[in-house]
């Protein structure tokens, strides 16, 4: 099958966790930061990170706590695109459908929505 991919590009992601109500009482945030940051200090992840799909896996680094972000190596012009509706995810646990964004570099950057964003659509 033929895709239009993006070719030598850098990723910073960023992410959160909500410690649900089910969390025993020796439960604490702390625990599972030092967890995450020791694993992927390590290179180590449950699942393969991947881009769109497994096709497309993507190696990862732990940006030390305070650290510069990477700045983009693209020139001026480069910088700004319009790169059409690129997939976001496919819902595995509904309808199987596709899920696309308006993929937009501004200054060198693609902020990708949440699943849950109204800019995400099937």
């Amino acid at each position: 099958r033929a895709s239009t991919v993006l070719r030598d590009v850098g990723y910073v992601i960023e992410a959160h966790y909500d410690m649900t109500d089910g969390v025993g009482a020796e439960e604490h945030p702390g625990k599972h930061i030092s967890i995450f940051n020791r694993r992927a200090e390590a290179g180590q992840c449950f699942h393969q990170p991947c881009m769109g799909t497994r096709e497309f896996p993507a190696a990862f680094a732990l940006l030390p706590e305070g650290a510069a972000l990477p700045a983009p190596s693209l020139t001026d012009s480069e910088r700004n695109r319009d790169f059409g509706w690129m997939l976001h995810d496919i819902d595995f646990a509904g309808d199987k459908s596709p899920r696309f964004f308006r993929a937009e570099m501004k200054n060198g950057m693609i902020e990708v929505p949440s699943w849950q964003s109204g800019e995400v659509k099937a």
